[in-house]
C-alpha cells in the first residue's frame, strides 16, 4: 500500500513511487515514463511573451483556473478554403488539444495582439491589438459627439488616463522590422544626426528626432500592421477618421518615448520580421465558463509544419471592449446606463470593422474563413 501527500509538482513525484511499488519490471518503468512525459510536456507549454504581460502578470494557475476547463473543439466553415488555403483539420492542430493542461490567462492583465499570422507565440488576438480596439472606441466616440473631431491634446488625455486607470500590463502597438528600417533609411537621407550614427534605437531616439519619426509612422506606407494600413489607406469603408489614427499614433509615441517610466514600461512596441504568409482567417470563441472568470486561452496564430492565420480572439476583445466603455464613462462622467448602450454600440461598430477587414485582408485573396468554439 503506498500513501501520498502532495501539491502542485510533486504530483508526479508521488504517482511515480507509488507505481515504481505496486508495478514491478517492465510495465512500472513504462508507467513512470508516461507520467514523467505527461508532466514534463505541461511544464513546456508556450506562455504569452512579455511583450503582452507587465512583470508582475502571471499565468494564471490558482483555484479559479482549476474551474476553467475545456473539453471539445468546433471547428465551422465559414467560408472553405482554396487553392493554398489552410484546411480545417490544420484549424484543429492548430488550437490544440482542449483536454490538455491549457495555459489561460487573465482578461484584466494581458495585452492583445494584431492580427498577423507571422507571430509564433500564443496571444489574443483583435484587429490592431489593443491600440486598434482603443481607436475603435475613440471613432465610436467622435460619432458620440455627433461628429466633433478630437484634437491631439485630447487623444493624448483619452490614452494617458487608459493607460493610468487599467490593470492591464501592456498596451500594443505593432509594426515591422521592415518599416522601422525603411524609415530609419528616409531619415538618414536628410537628417546628419541619424546618418553619422553607429546604431540607432527605435526604443529611445532623441529627443530632436522623435517628432520626424512620429511623422513617418503616421503616414499609411510607414503601417507595419495590415489592418491599421487598410485603415489609414481607405477610412471610409472602416468609417474611422484618418486624422484620428494619426492622433493616436502621436499620442502612443509620445508616451512610449515620454519620461513618465510606468506609461512606457506598459507601451509596448511589437516589431514583426518577415512576409505574410497567412492561409486563413480564425475567430476563436472561448467557454463561458472561462469568462465569467475573466481568464481566456491563448493560441499561436503561426505553428511551424501547421500553418499560419489570423487569429481573431472574439470574446476575449469584448471583455477588452467593455473595459472601454467603462473607462470612457469615468472620463466622460457618464452613467451606467449610458455605459451600457456605449458597450452595445461598440461592439455592433468593431463587428462592422472586423468584416471589412476580412473583406480587405482575407476574402479578397481567397483564403478561408473559420470559426472555433471552445467548449
Amino acid at each position: 500500500v503506498c500513501v501520498c501527500v502532495c501539491v502542485c509538482v510533486c504530483v508526479c513525484v508521488c504517482v511515480c513511487v507509488c507505481v515504481w511499488n505496486t508495478m514491478p519490471g517492465v510495465v512500472g518503468v513504462l508507467v513512470l515514463a508516461l507520467v514523467v512525459t505527461s508532466a514534463v510536456a505541461t511544464r513546456q507549454m508556450a506562455n504569452p511573451p512579455n511583450l503582452y504581460r507587465n512583470a508582475q502578470s502571471k499565468i494564471i494557475i490558482d483555484e479559479a483556473a482549476q474551474q476553467c476547463f475545456a473539453r471539445q473543439v468546433i471547428v465551422d466553415t465559414r467560408h472553405p478554403p482554396s487553392e493554398g488555403g489552410i484546411p480545417e483539420e490544420k484549424v484543429y492542430e492548430l488550437i490544440g488539444d482542449p483536454g490538455s493542461s491549457l495555459a489561460w490567462v487573465s482578461l484584466e492583465e494581458t495585452g492583445f495582439g494584431t492580427l498577423d499570422g507571422r507571430v509564433h507565440d500564443p496571444i489574443l488576438g483583435a484587429p490592431g491589438g489593443d491600440f486598434g480596439v482603443f481607436l475603435s472606441a475613440m471613432a465610436l466616440m467622435e460619432r458620440e459627439r455627433l461628429g466633433q473631431a478630437f484634437g491631439d491634446k485630447e487623444v493624448l488625455d483619452y490614452l494617458t488616463g487608459y493607460l493610468s486607470w487599467t490593470a492591464k500590463g501592456r498596451f500594443t502597438y505593432h509594426t515591422d522590422a521592415e518599416i522601422i528600417r525603411n524609415a530609419t533609411s528616409e531619415l538618414r537621407i536628410t537628417n546628419k544626426a541619424i546618418r553619422e550614427a553607429s546604431r540607432f534605437d527605435i526604443e529611445n531616439p532623441d529627443a530632436t528626432l522623435q517628432p520626424q519619426f512620429i511623422d513617418f509612422f503616421a503616414q499609411p506606407e510607414f503601417q507595419g500592421d495590415l489592418h491599421l494600413k487598410h485603415v489609414m489607406s481607405d477610412p471610409s469603408p472602416y468609417n474611422i477618421r484618418l486624422g484620428l489614427v494619426q492622433s493616436l499614433v502621436r499620442a502612443f509615441f509620445t508616451l512610449h518615448w515620454g519620461t513618465d517610466d510606468t506609461l512606457r514600461e506598459k507601451t509596448a512596441l511589437v516589431q514583426l520580421e518577415g512576409a505574410h504568409e497567412e492561409q486563413g482567417f480564425v475567430t476563436v470563441y472561448e467557454p463561458n465558463q472561462c469568462l465569467a472568470l475573466r481568464l481566456a486561452h491563448p493560441y499561436p496564430p503561426n505553428v511551424d509544419g501547421v500553418g499560419s492565420v489570423f487569429l481573431y480572439s472574439a470574446d476575449a476583445t469584448n471583455f477588452l471592449r467593455r473595459e472601454l466603455a467603462e473607462y470612457f464613462k469615468i472620463h466622460n462622467k457618464k452613467s451606467n446606463p449610458w455605459r451600457d448602450a456605449f458597450f452595445a454600440k461598440l461592439v455592433n461598430f468593431s463587428h462592422s470593422i472586423v468584416e471589412q477587414t476580412l473583406e480587405d485582408m482575407v476574402r479578397a485573396k481567397g483564403l478561408p474563413v473559420y470559426n472555433v468554439y471552445v467548449r
